[in-house]
């Protein structure tokens, strides 16, 4: 190792002695000479590894040359050596800075007290050196924590607020003048204090916990806090260190994502049970002038989101229209979700319209999402609603008017944007005025009213009808047929179909199984009684008049009906209430027999 050295001394002889020992110590020697105070400062240089001093000089000593180094910033081993000198000077040497203090006579040492001077050097340099950078990172941590988004504070060992960064106080929705001698725990809501003191003392006891708590000042907040406990050179706990930050509005997007995931996984399920269910009416079929009058009403109320009344009898078509007035409407990329509120019992079809939370009742195991819900931004069909019970109604009545309910066993009120499509078999009018069902419910739902014809007013379907069910039922399973007989559709026409077009296309199909060739049997489609099979066979007594036709019956029955109730046809006591008719389905029939008003009364 190579030495570059300054000798300050005034005599060259004594300047080559302390050079040979410096040699001797197994140092290459660079060296120069200053005998004065002039050539000393011209010699001093910051890439000096050493000074040597003699302690005194005849213009200048040790003690000089010194403070000129350190006036300069200078930070260069200094080694002061004399001849003599007392205790006390060599102590003020030492305080004065200098590396070391040596007796001309003890030189030997000067080797080694140079290689410690450089080395105390070197170390503190390396000390000034992370001193330096572990300011300069403190700087940066305090810019850090009092930039950051998130509440840096520490604790006291009983969870007192000690230091805070200034997002404490937006994070716990606390005033500066509040927080700075409260505890965590009475920063929170009474309900998380205890859980808040059980997690500070864990801190303390040497781990790291985390928990939520909502602020008192703020107590709609949820934040998420997390604990240390930061130990002493004993290993000791001293102090907690705390991280709080908001997540409210983390926590409300995962709790709409896991709404949504319910909603779509439900719905899903939904969409899946009904793509395995059967439907035999893919079409509305038909040309008669009722039934294109319904079907007009389809298309101008379905562009709009009015709530639709569906009525009509027993297979009639009811859903299929329901499905024609979603699919021309703007919502038909959403779900048309069906309830039949006729088909489930009453203690489940509030669970089934608006959901239920988990535990809400016996067998509830699980969070369940609603008809509602999964028709959110489409349509709702309630089938049979004149069979909801009447402590429903009025929560149906709220969502139809105000969009919003809340879940069986649940408190929070959700919204939601349904278009409600109704269907009943039943005169809603009447069920009203029995109180059997609400007026302002009623109201509600006949916004727009569609009544659908039975199958007998508009017989002159039945052959396109009974010709799509028995090719759809002869494709499926696989047979050829030469279409339905004219004599089998003349029967057909003559029947009164009391289950309408779902019983048409039930007894085409039976027909169409029970087929042996290429033709279907009216005898396979109509019950024998209505079958119309001839005239009898003449006796030898002469002709016996044929027998009458359901149609000439029917007319002859309805006509006793009118004079048995004195020409009334409504209300109590009236025709249709003999016949077990509504009294627009006994109108009807009059209409189509040509039974007018002014032979109805009879005089007795």
């Amino acid at each position: 190792m190579e030495l570059n050295v300054l000798i300050v001394e005034d005599s060259p002889e004594d300047a080559e002695i302390l050079a040979y020992q410096i040699k001797r110590a197994g140092f290459a020697l660079k060296w120069t000479l200053a005998a004065s105070e002039a050539d000393y400062l011209a010699a001093l240089r910051p890439d000096l590894d050493a000074i040597v001093a003699d302690y005194t000089l005849p213009s200048f000593d040790a003690m000089r040359a010194l403070s000129l180094m350190q006036e300069r910033g200078l930070d260069i081993p200094f080694i002061v050596v004399t001849g003599s000198v007392s205790e006390e000077a060599a102590v003020g040497c030492i305080r004065a800075g200098a590396a070391d203090y040596l007796l001309k006579d003890r030189l030997t040492r000067l080797g080694s007290a140079i290689t410690r001077a450089i080395e105390d050097r070197g170390a503190r340099f390396a000390r000034k050196r992370a001193e330096t950078e572990l300011r300069a990172s403190e700087e940066r941590y305090r810019a850090l924590v009092a930039h950051a988004p998130v509440a840096i504070f520490e604790l006291d060992l009983h969870g007192a607020l000690v230091t805070m960064n200034p997002a404490t106080h937006e994070v716990l929705g606390v005033p500066a003048t509040d927080a700075a001698s409260s505890s965590l725990s009475e920063l929170s809501t009474e309900g998380d204090r205890g859980r808040i003191d059980e997690l500070v003392r864990l801190a303390v006891q040497g781990g790291t916990v985390r928990s939520e708590l909502a602020p008192r000042f703020a107590p709609k907040r949820v934040v998420e806090v997390s604990l240390i406990g930061i130990p002493g050179d004993d290993g000791v706990v001293r102090k907690v260190m705390g991280i709080a930050q908001d997540i409210t509005s983390r926590r409300e997007a995962e709790k709409a994502m896991a709404s949504l995931k319910e909603r779509l996984q439900a719905e899903n399920v939904y969409l899946q049970e009904e793509i395995k269910l059967t439907n035999d009416f893919g079409q509305i079929l038909g040309e008669s002038s009722v039934l294109r009058a319904a079907l007009q009403r389809v298309e101008l109320v379905a562009a709009t989101d009015a709530t639709v009344l569906i009525q009509g009898e027993t297979g009639t078509g009811k859903e299929l229209f329901a499905r024609a007035i979603h699919d021309l409407s703007p919502r038909k990329t959403r779900p048309l979700v069906k309830v039949n509120c006729a088909a489930l019992p009453a203690t489940l079809i509030e669970s089934e319209l608006f959901g239920h939370e988990r535990g809400a009742f016996t067998g509830a195991l699980t969070r369940r999402v609603g008809r509602f819900e999964l028709a959110h931004q489409g349509s709702l069909f309630l089938d049979e609603i004149g069979e909801l019970p009447l402590d429903l109604q009025a929560k149906l009545l709220r969502v139809l008017q105000e969009g919003e309910f809340e879940r069986v066993g649940g408190t929070e009120t959700r919204s939601v944007d349904v278009r409600v499509i109704a269907a009943t078999n039943r005169r809603l009018e009447d069920a009203v005025s029995e109180s059997s069902f609400r007026s302002d419910l009623y109201y509600r739902l006949n916004v727009v009213p569609i009544e659908l014809p039975p199958l007998r007013e508009r017989r002159g379907d039945i052959p396109l009808l009974a010709g799509f069910f028995a090719a759809k039922a002869a494709q499926r399973l696989g047979k050829a047929l030469n279409g339905v007989p004219s004599a089998v559709l003349e029967a057909m026409e003559r029947y009164e179909w009391p289950g309408n077009v779902r019983e048409l296309a039930n007894l085409v199909e039976r027909a169409v199984i029970l087929a042996r060739g290429s033709e279907i049997r009216v005898e396979d489609i109509l019950p024998p009684s209505v079958v119309q099979k001839g005239p009898p066979a003449s006796s030898a007594s002469g002709p016996q008049s044929r027998p009458k036709t359901l149609v000439e019956i029917e007319r002859e029955h309805i006509a006793a009906a009118i004079d048995a109730a004195g020409g009334k046809i409504d209300g109590p006591g009236g025709a249709a209430e003999l016949l077990g008719l509504h009294a627009n389905t006994l109108r009807s029939r009059m209409e189509k027999h040509g039974i007018h008003r002014a032979r109805r009364a009879r005089s007795s």
